[in-house]
């Protein structure tokens, strides 16, 4: 879900002056909702074994690691504009001001997803360009772009196999990218992470 959702006390006059009254805010907000469209990412310095665990906790997990700057030169190609920043994570019970504007809206998510560190790509109402393809059964909507330009390395799941990361080398190397590194993830697999019994 894409939104603000800011209860009655958190609204701001800076927010009541721009949308008028908090049903004209709800009405921004489902617009985002139905019209935007995200690829979204997780940034930090470092691998999260909270994120392995959640969004691919598979043996035949990868990982891509790239750059904002390359995310931005992979959407190069792109026939709509396509918008990139971090997401802001409120508190909607801190009293906090949260002044949105339509290119923001998609970017604040409820403080208790801040592990996820997200970094989003996206675009907004692309079905006003008849030109692109929409995938109805994801729901997503197929955005030009230029790959090589995006892939800085390859990080297999914590639970891979060296037989794994070999097959992933022959595959890339099938479609072009010969000069990618593949590497094991870094977050020890829960085995290997526990303490032994005293």
């Amino acid at each position: 879900q894409i939104g603000v959702g800011l209860p009655d006390h958190g609204m701001s006059e800076a927010i009541k002056r721009q949308f008028e009254t908090r049903s004209e805010l709800e009405r921004v907000q489902d617009w985002c909702r139905d019209y935007t469209y995200v690829n979204c990412w997780f940034m930090d310095e470092f691998e999260s074994a909270s994120m392995w665990a959640e969004f691919a906790n598979d043996p035949d997990a990868v990982c891509i690691h790239s750059t904002p700057e390359q995310l931005q030169q992979f959407f190069a190609a792109a026939l709509v504009d396509v918008f990139i920043q971090p997401v802001t994570y409120y508190d909607p019970d801190a009293n906090q001001i949260v002044e949105p504007g339509e290119f923001e809206v998609p970017l604040h998510k409820h403080i208790k997803y801040r592990a996820e560190h997200e970094l989003r790509a996206y675009v907004l109402a692309p079905h006003r360009d008849s030109t692109l393809k929409f995938d109805t059964e994801t729901r997503g909507v197929w955005i030009p772009c230029n790959p090589k330009r995006l892939i800085s390395k390859i990080r297999c799941s914590p639970q891979s196999s060296e037989s794994d990361h070999q097959l992933i080398r022959e595959r890339l190397t099938v479609m072009g990218y010969d000069n990618v590194l593949v590497e094991k993830s870094r977050v020890a697999n829960d085995d290997e992470s526990k303490p032994n019994d005293a």
